[in-house]
């Protein structure tokens, strides 16, 4: 029996087909995003963070869905398989909670549209914002290094992977800094700056939503990325994570001493499970059954 953990991603590589694909596999959650975000979120994936939010939420979960049924008709593994655990990157929480019976569909998306409504309004509100990813061996080290009032370590994804994010400027800064250092630095296509204090105006309206919001007891355990271990207090910790980094690599590490045997990137893509590998190397199995 394989000892399986699920990792839903916060963001990912969205194909233009998504929306098709989503009403084959989900018909339901494609019609529950659509009325409620007002138009098809797919279409407007580009447009910021209001219905970038609400797409990955749904691609991931039209992801699932097809590996939901694989695992059940014992097609996706050679051996069985054990779910023992679920997590989340940032976003990626709301979906594990789905997947793992804690969090109902419709909650989930009324929390992802609102979610996406209020990064979008301190996106287009605030200072300018941007983030970056530093890619090598002591990205962490250097990224630490270029810390100050308005740049931060916001995601710890690897060992060889970190995210900051802040204002341009600081960001530009530490852009420069790590390719002087012999690092690779990539911006992301996002002016949010996500899993920082600056990000502080999203916890009163995400919180009074999480209030009114029924919570099950999960299959499995639900880990939080920001936490880097199971929810505890899952209202106050899904609201307030938008403000605190994102600790990704203490979380696979803790999968990886929950027993887990195996990874499953849920995607798009594979982002997740290729940390993974990086993060624990070959003690671990990965897989990401979605990766187009």
């Amino acid at each position: 029996m394989t000892r399986a953990a699920i990792l839903f991603p916060g963001q990912g590589n969205l194909a233009p087909d998504l929306s098709t694909r989503l009403q084959r596999t989900d018909p339901e959650l494609h019609d529950l995003i659509v009325t409620r975000a007002g138009a098809d979120v797919f279409d407007r994936a580009d447009d910021g963070q209001r219905w970038r939010q609400p797409a990955v939420f749904a691609a991931s979960m039209g992801c699932w869905r097809t590996i939901e049924r694989a695992i059940a008709a014992g097609e996706l593994w050679p051996e069985p398989m054990e779910i023992i655990a679920f997590a989340g990157h940032s976003l990626g929480e709301i979906g594990a909670l789905v997947a793992a019976g804690a969090l109902a569909v419709a909650d989930a998306v009324e929390l992802v549209c609102v979610r996406g409504e209020v990064f979008g309004a301190v996106e287009t509100s605030g200072p300018p914002a941007a983030m970056c990813a530093i890619v090598g061996n002591d990205a962490l080290a250097v990224a630490r290094a270029q810390e100050r009032d308005d740049l931060f370590v916001a995601n710890d994804n690897s060992p060889q992977q970190v995210v900051v994010a802040g204002s341009r400027e600081a960001v530009l800064a530490a852009r420069a800094a790590a390719r002087d250092s012999g690092l690779r630095a990539v911006m992301m296509p996002m002016t949010f700056p996500g899993h920082t204090p600056w990000a502080a105006d999203v916890v009163p309206p995400l919180a009074e939503l999480l209030e009114r919001i029924e919570l099950a007891e999960p299959s499995a355990p639900v880990w939080s990325g920001t936490h880097a271990a199971p929810f505890v207090d899952t209202r106050s910790e899904i609201a307030v994570g938008c403000t605190i980094p994102v600790r990704w690599r203490e979380t696979v590490i803790g999968l990886r001493d929950h027993g887990a045997e195996l990874m499953i990137d849920v995607g798009p893509g594979h982002v997740l499970a290729a940390q993974a590998a990086k993060t624990v190397g070959p003690e671990i199995e990965t897989l990401a059954p979605c990766d187009a």
